[in-house]
């Protein structure tokens, strides 16, 4: 039997794990989920609101590789001088793994790896009403509403040490406001259980605005939710 002194030595670890969403506890008493979801570790969503997106794996492959997979995220959100607001989303994913751990499955009898092919669902959750503009990769089934959230859905299968791109474009059911002063507020946010991703975000306005405020993002670690506001100037 354990004391509160052995739950204390993971006090700082299952804080770690709550921040970077690979954590989430539930209550059936109504004060107490209440103080879990002010602390944020409900497991709940943030609202799918402006410039939001949230980049989620579904392993369908019967095996332990999605900790070997590297994604990079690469965000370019162009306004025009209309207020029109498109994002030019590029997703590139690599296997860092090996085959490993090789044994029989009883149930088939086929020879099968503990770590192989990574064969999974990506699940893309934009802003409810994005017009999804072009694409390089095939729909698993047309785009859906699910949680506030338009989803963009593909299938993404890669090998012990390859590697692929997929490229999205769409437009955001918004248009921002262009006077003299421009607010660009972004929100990615980590899937709950999620493994890290990394983001890279730029934003091109037309060339009378200059960044006042803020900064844009480069290679940063996805460990939990990444947001940003830029204020632009002319």
């Amino acid at each position: 039997q354990g004391s509160i002194q052995d739950v204390s030595k993971y006090t700082e670890l299952l804080s770690k794990m709550a921040a970077q969403k690979q954590l989430a506890l539930y209550s059936r008493d109504a004060k107490v989920q209440e103080s879990l979801v002010s602390a944020g570790i409900d497991g709940g969503l943030a609202p799918a609101e402006g410039d939001y997106l949230m980049v989620a794996e579904a392993n369908i492959g019967a095996n332990k590789s999605s900790p070997y997979m590297k994604q990079d995220i690469s965000r370019k959100l162009v306004v025009d001088a209309a207020g029109r607001a498109t994002v030019e989303l590029v997703i590139e994913r690599k296997h860092t793994g090996q085959y490993l751990h090789q044994y029989v499955d009883p149930h088939d009898g086929r020879t099968k790896w503990l770590v192989g092919v990574n064969a999974s669902y990506l699940k893309l959750a934009l802003p409810v009403g994005s017009k999804v503009l072009s694409k390089d990769f095939d729909l698993s089934r047309e785009v859906y509403t699910e949680s506030g959230r338009d989803v963009v859905t593909f299938f993404s299968g890669l090998e012990p040490g390859s590697a692929a791109t997929y490229k999205l474009t769409y437009e955001l059911p918004f248009r921002y406001s262009m006077g003299s002063e421009v607010v660009i507020r972004s929100f990615v946010e980590k899937p709950i259980g999620g493994f890290a991703q990394t983001v890279s975000h730029v934003v091109e306005l037309p060339a009378a605005y200059q960044i006042a405020e803020g900064s844009l993002v480069k290679n940063a670690q996805l460990e939990s939710g990444l947001g940003s506001r830029i204020v632009y100037r002319r």
